[in-house]
């Protein structure tokens, strides 16, 4: 049995054509890491429901410093590449897809990407023959697979915090080389005698920014408010922590 913490089922309902079923995908591992000079490749795994076929297609996109999908552009297959490009799973079936790094041993900078899983399905010609080959297809749904290429030689990422108690707004920036992965975090909303206000930290906080990773050089910024929703209490520091025990 695969352990839940390289499953995770999605549940998507992004319907893009008028009576699109939601269906169930599961994919693991639900982050992809590569080495540019010593761990080129990994792969990425996906199983169909028992109640339909899948026919997935895949793309990768480079992440820039900014807000989550729309600051990324689509990477160049001669520097990142999934093999193969097209994947059908039969109903219940499983299958996977290899990610390959072809850019230099060596990077100063860590790179990120999404590798964009998308559900299509062909598009129905009432007109053609039961024989013809269709290429058209449908888009019906797509998830997002955070992908990070860590510098080579290895630098740790900076990540700092700074937080303005007038209107409760923090930022959070990354001044190293290395992408910072957020579940690897906490923040600690601290009274003026010491007392906390509020704590969230892991799965919670990515959820809480929206993204997996703090890139170099990216500046995120957040409100506090909705961290201390269940206290009237207005924290007066906020404190950014690590979470050692989160691999």
């Amino acid at each position: 049995m695969r352990s839940l913490n390289w499953i995770c089922v999605l549940c998507l309902a992004l319907n893009l054509v008028g009576g699109s079923p939601v269906f169930a995908l599961s994919v693991w591992p639900t982050n992809l890491n590569l080495n540019p000079k010593s761990d080129r490749q990994t792969y990425l795994n996906f199983e169909a429901p028992l109640t339909e076929d899948l026919a997935l297609e895949f793309e990768v996109f480079e992440r820039r410093p900014g807000q989550g999908r729309a600051a990324s552009v689509r990477a160049r297959e001669e520097i990142i590449s999934v093999k193969p490009p097209l994947l059908f799973l039969p109903k219940g079936e499983s299958g996977r897809v290899q990610i390959s790094w072809h850019g230099p041993p060596r990077l100063a900078q860590s790179q990120s990407f999404f590798v964009l899983a998308a559900q299509v399905s062909p598009k129905s010609d009432p007109n053609a023959s039961p024989n013809s080959v269709q290429s058209e297809v449908t888009l019906l749904a797509r998830v997002f697979i955070p992908l990070h290429v860590s510098a080579s030689p290895y630098t740790a990422p900076d990540l700092r915090l700074t937080y303005s108690f007038r209107d409760e707004t923090a930022f959070l920036i990354n001044h190293g080389q290395m992408y910072a992965r957020v579940r690897k975090y906490q923040l600690v909303g601290l009274s003026g005698s010491g007392d906390e206000v509020f704590k969230v930290g892991g799965s919670a906080l990515a959820r809480f920014l929206g993204t997996d990773a703090v890139l170099p050089g990216e500046e995120l910024a957040f409100s506090t408010r909705t961290l201390r929703k269940e206290t009237s209490n207005k924290p007066v520091d906020l404190a950014l922590q690590t979470v050692e025990a989160v691999p």
